[in-house]
């Protein structure tokens, strides 16, 4: 079961966007770029690995030398059912705060704490 928030990973950059729930996620993110591999790794606040898949494949019409692309349905789902990435999720919110303000976090710092402090700094509103 998908525990939020949910993290995202940008695959072309390693930017992390947080959201504070499944629908949000579903909401935000557009087939097309699920497509383009423009998501990396995804995961839930215990260190669920999850991932995005798209309902049918997004529909491209051309048009005069005009294309435009219609979206369809974008999924989050579990890829285990019992959270076996802490010590990666653990490593992707390390690694963005600190991109952000340059601080190091603690290794005593717990997953929750990390969670929690990268919702507050990343989250997709």
């Amino acid at each position: 079961m998908i525990k939020p928030p949910i993290f995202l990973v940008d695959a072309s950059n390693g930017e992390l966007l947080a959201f504070g729930s499944s629908d949000k996620v579903e909401h935000y993110v557009e087939s097309i770029d699920v497509e383009n591999g423009e998501y990396g790794n995804a995961f839930d606040s215990e260190g669920r690995l999850l991932a995005l898949e798209v309902e049918r494949p997004s529909v491209r019409h051309k048009f005069l030398g005009l294309e435009s692309v219609e979206l369809t349905p974008v999924r989050l789902v579990e890829k285990e059912a019992q959270p076996s990435h802490e010590a990666d999720l653990a490593s992707v919110l390390r690694s963005a705060l600190a991109r952000l303000d340059g601080r190091k976090r603690p290794a005593e710092a717990t997953l929750a704490d990390l969670v929690e402090e990268a919702l507050n700094t990343f989250r997709v509103r």
